[in-house]
């Protein structure tokens, strides 16, 4: 996956990995293997109530089967790269705010 992301950004793109980044060793992992920089770091981080209401407006439920990792990620993720609370926001809101942000999402140049 990195090797790819890399190619995407050699060719002028800018590559979006969407991933559900649980742990430091997982970003650490990233780091190390992205050639690209800088690398930015987002986290998308509705409520849980807002999940849950999303999550049974889908064909395949798995908030119950997932749910446990909010806990995680926010008890070793929070310090970093930018964590967005989009429970009231919509996508376009998202990427505003994203794009007006960026900075405070690198965690590696």
């Amino acid at each position: 996956m990195c090797a790819l992301a890399d190619s995407f950004t050699e060719a002028g793109f800018v590559p979006v990995i969407d991933d559900v980044v649980v742990s430091v060793l997982v970003l650490d992992g990233y780091v190390a293997g992205l050639r690209s920089r800088p690398l930015l770091f987002v986290q998308l981080a509705p409520s849980l109530d807002v999940i849950r209401v999303r999550d049974s407006g889908r064909h395949k439920q798995v908030f119950e089967m997932w749910s446990h990792l909010d806990a995680e990620m926010r008890a070793g993720m929070t310090p970093y790269g930018l964590w967005l609370d989009t429970s009231a926001m919509t996508a376009a809101e998202t990427v505003e705010e994203i794009l007006a942000r960026c900075d405070e999402a690198i965690v590696a140049e």
